[in-house]
């Protein structure tokens, strides 16, 4: 890479950063593009080198999520076709559990997608997500396919709705992960109750790994 694209490549992700930091402190409606400009240190004509509006700005804050995540989720399937129905979903939990663990604020960005923002603006962001690699952007679509094929082989059994199941196991992932974000607090620290991170998250991990062995039944 030459070093002028070098230059482009390091500016433009400086500014996602910094609008992802501030999407999730802040909100999307909350933030302009003035402000994420000025904490930056950028001028505000120069963001618009690179992104059209705040909307396309949030899809690359989304996308960089999409490649750290749903790209390796893939990959992983692609390459391990033969392990079992339970090994594949343990191991996209697995995935999103590092993410988050390195980027925290997207628990706030993912709230954001799906509490904050008006239709029209969800809208728009679907039209503008159409090129995004991954045509799966939700993880419980992902799971449901495998519980689908986990079916068909036999490893799971007969009358299982796979996307109820799917969103079941992915919601109660989420609770752990929220739960680490809040016991991570200054508040649990102050009460000298900081340990209890771990003691809820093998709770959650418990239930978890029961509702996935639920799946196969008495097999």
């Amino acid at each position: 890479m030459r070093l002028k694209e070098k230059i482009k490549t390091e500016k433009r992700e400086h500014i996602i950063n910094t609008a992802r930091k501030l999407f999730a402190s802040k909100g999307f409606e909350s933030v302009s593009i003035n402000e994420i400009a000025k904490e930056a240190g950028i001028a505000k004509g120069t963001i618009y080198l690179y992104f059209e509006n705040k909307y396309e700005l949030f899809i690359e804050v989304l996308r960089f999520a999409e490649e750290m995540t749903m790209k390796k989720v893939y990959k992983f399937l692609e390459e391990k076709k033969n392990i079992s129905t339970f090994d594949k979903i343990e191991y996209i939990l697995n995935i999103f559990n590092e993410f988050i663990s390195t980027y925290p604020e997207y628990i706030s960005i993912f709230m954001i997608l799906h509490h904050q923002l008006p239709l029209e603006v969800i809208e728009k962001i679907k039209s503008m997500i159409k090129d995004m690699q991954c045509k799966k952007i939700h993880v419980w679509d992902v799971i449901a396919e495998i519980i689908r094929e986990g079916i068909e082989k036999g490893e799971i059994m007969q009358g299982i709705d796979p996307l109820k199941e799917s969103i079941r196991i992915w919601f109660l992932h989420i609770t752990r992960v929220i739960a680490f974000s809040i016991t991570d607090s200054k508040l649990f620290a102050s009460i000298g109750l900081k340990n209890i991170k771990q003691d809820i998250g093998a709770t959650i991990a418990d239930l978890i790994n029961k509702e996935i062995k639920k799946l196969g039944g008495n097999r």
